[in-house]
Protein backbone atom coordinates (compact mmCIF):
# COMPACT_ATOMS: atom_id res chain seq x y z
CA UNK A 1 0.00 0.00 0.00
CA UNK A 2 1.41 3.34 -1.02
CA UNK A 3 1.81 6.48 1.08
CA UNK A 4 -0.96 8.27 -0.85
CA UNK A 5 -3.42 5.45 -0.13
CA UNK A 6 -2.53 5.47 3.61
CA UNK A 7 -3.08 9.25 3.73
CA UNK A 8 -6.50 8.82 2.09
CA UNK A 9 -7.46 6.14 4.64
CA UNK A 10 -6.33 8.33 7.56
CA UNK A 11 -8.27 11.28 6.11
CA UNK A 12 -11.39 9.13 5.64
CA UNK A 13 -11.19 7.84 9.23
CA UNK A 14 -10.69 11.38 10.55
CA UNK A 15 -13.75 12.62 8.62
CA UNK A 16 -15.79 9.67 9.92
CA UNK A 17 -14.78 10.40 13.53
CA UNK A 18 -15.60 14.11 13.18
CA UNK A 19 -18.98 13.32 11.61
CA UNK A 20 -19.80 10.87 14.40
CA UNK A 21 -18.92 13.43 17.07
CA UNK A 22 -20.97 16.13 15.33
CA UNK A 23 -24.03 13.90 14.84
CA UNK A 24 -23.78 12.68 18.43
CA UNK A 25 -23.74 16.23 19.76
CA UNK A 26 -26.77 17.13 17.63
CA UNK A 27 -28.71 14.13 18.94
CA UNK A 28 -27.85 15.01 22.53
CA UNK A 29 -29.06 18.59 22.02
CA UNK A 30 -32.44 17.43 20.71
CA UNK A 31 -33.10 14.76 23.34
CA UNK A 32 -35.46 15.85 26.11
CA UNK A 33 -33.91 15.99 29.55
CA UNK A 34 -34.87 13.42 32.15
CA UNK A 35 -35.94 14.39 35.68
CA UNK A 36 -33.03 12.38 37.04
CA UNK A 37 -30.62 14.59 35.06
CA UNK A 38 -31.73 17.54 37.17
CA UNK A 39 -30.84 15.76 40.43
CA UNK A 40 -27.42 14.76 39.09
CA UNK A 41 -26.88 18.31 37.81
CA UNK A 42 -27.75 19.63 41.27
CA UNK A 43 -25.03 17.54 42.89
CA UNK A 44 -22.46 18.33 40.19
CA UNK A 45 -23.10 22.08 40.39
CA UNK A 46 -22.72 22.00 44.18
CA UNK A 47 -19.51 19.96 44.03
CA UNK A 48 -18.04 22.37 41.46
CA UNK A 49 -19.00 25.53 43.39
CA UNK A 50 -21.07 26.55 40.35
CA UNK A 51 -23.80 28.70 41.86
CA UNK A 52 -25.26 29.90 38.50
CA UNK A 53 -25.58 26.29 37.28
CA UNK A 54 -27.13 25.29 40.61
CA UNK A 55 -29.69 28.12 40.48
CA UNK A 56 -30.54 27.33 36.85
CA UNK A 57 -32.01 24.00 38.01
CA UNK A 58 -34.77 25.70 39.99
CA UNK A 59 -37.91 27.59 39.04
CA UNK A 60 -40.67 29.78 40.41
CA UNK A 61 -40.73 30.96 44.03
CA UNK A 62 -38.15 28.42 45.20
CA UNK A 63 -35.60 29.88 42.75
CA UNK A 64 -36.43 33.44 43.79
CA UNK A 65 -35.84 32.52 47.46
CA UNK A 66 -32.50 30.86 46.65
CA UNK A 67 -31.41 33.91 44.67
CA UNK A 68 -32.25 36.09 47.69
CA UNK A 69 -30.09 33.83 49.88
CA UNK A 70 -27.19 34.11 47.43
CA UNK A 71 -27.49 37.91 47.36
CA UNK A 72 -27.69 38.04 51.15
CA UNK A 73 -24.69 35.81 51.94
CA UNK A 74 -22.65 36.23 48.75
CA UNK A 75 -21.79 33.71 46.02
CA UNK A 76 -18.61 32.44 47.68
CA UNK A 77 -20.26 31.61 51.01
CA UNK A 78 -23.28 30.08 49.27
CA UNK A 79 -21.15 27.89 47.01
CA UNK A 80 -19.06 26.70 49.97
CA UNK A 81 -22.24 25.76 51.82
CA UNK A 82 -23.46 23.86 48.77
CA UNK A 83 -20.23 21.93 48.53
CA UNK A 84 -20.29 21.23 52.27
CA UNK A 85 -23.84 19.83 51.99
CA UNK A 86 -22.70 17.16 49.55
CA UNK A 87 -19.17 16.66 50.92
CA UNK A 88 -19.76 13.19 52.41
CA UNK A 89 -22.25 12.02 49.78
CA UNK A 90 -21.43 8.50 48.65
CA UNK A 91 -24.42 7.84 46.40
CA UNK A 92 -28.01 8.53 45.50
CA UNK A 93 -31.00 6.27 44.92
CA UNK A 94 -34.13 7.30 43.08
CA UNK A 95 -36.94 5.74 45.08
CA UNK A 96 -40.35 6.88 43.84
CA UNK A 97 -41.45 8.72 40.74
CA UNK A 98 -45.04 9.66 40.04
CA UNK A 99 -46.72 12.11 37.72
CA UNK A 100 -48.30 15.07 39.54
CA UNK A 101 -49.79 16.69 36.41
CA UNK A 102 -49.04 16.94 32.69
CA UNK A 103 -45.93 19.02 33.31
CA UNK A 104 -44.99 18.11 36.90
CA UNK A 105 -43.84 15.04 38.77
CA UNK A 106 -42.79 13.98 42.24
CA UNK A 107 -39.42 12.30 42.63
CA UNK A 108 -38.21 10.82 45.94
CA UNK A 109 -34.44 10.70 46.20
CA UNK A 110 -32.38 9.00 48.86
CA UNK A 111 -29.07 10.78 49.44
CA UNK A 112 -26.61 8.29 50.90
CA UNK A 113 -23.93 9.84 53.11
CA UNK A 114 -21.20 8.30 55.23
CA UNK A 115 -23.10 7.04 58.27
CA UNK A 116 -26.65 8.12 57.38
CA UNK A 117 -29.23 8.50 54.63
CA UNK A 118 -31.43 11.51 53.87
CA UNK A 119 -34.64 11.21 51.87
CA UNK A 120 -35.90 14.26 49.97
CA UNK A 121 -39.01 14.71 47.87
CA UNK A 122 -38.64 16.87 44.76
CA UNK A 123 -41.47 18.45 42.83
CA UNK A 124 -40.15 18.93 39.30
CA UNK A 125 -41.72 21.04 36.57
CA UNK A 126 -41.11 20.57 32.87
CA UNK A 127 -40.34 23.95 31.30
CA UNK A 128 -39.68 23.81 27.55
CA UNK A 129 -38.31 20.27 27.80
CA UNK A 130 -36.10 20.91 30.84
CA UNK A 131 -37.00 19.60 34.29
CA UNK A 132 -36.67 22.30 36.96
CA UNK A 133 -37.02 21.95 40.72
CA UNK A 134 -40.14 23.69 41.97
CA UNK A 135 -39.92 22.47 45.56
CA UNK A 136 -37.84 20.25 47.86
CA UNK A 137 -39.24 18.78 51.08
CA UNK A 138 -38.13 16.19 53.61
CA UNK A 139 -39.45 12.73 52.87
CA UNK A 140 -40.08 10.66 55.99
CA UNK A 141 -40.17 7.26 54.27
CA UNK A 142 -36.82 6.21 55.75
CA UNK A 143 -37.63 7.21 59.31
Amino acid sequence: MGIAMKEKIVLAITILICATIFIGSQIKQTMPSMPEDTIIGLIQAAERHNTPAYLSLFCDEFKVNLEKQVNHMGKEVFSRLLQENFKNLTGIALRHKRQASDDMLHLSVEFIYEGYDDMKSFLLKNINGDWKIKMITDDDRLM
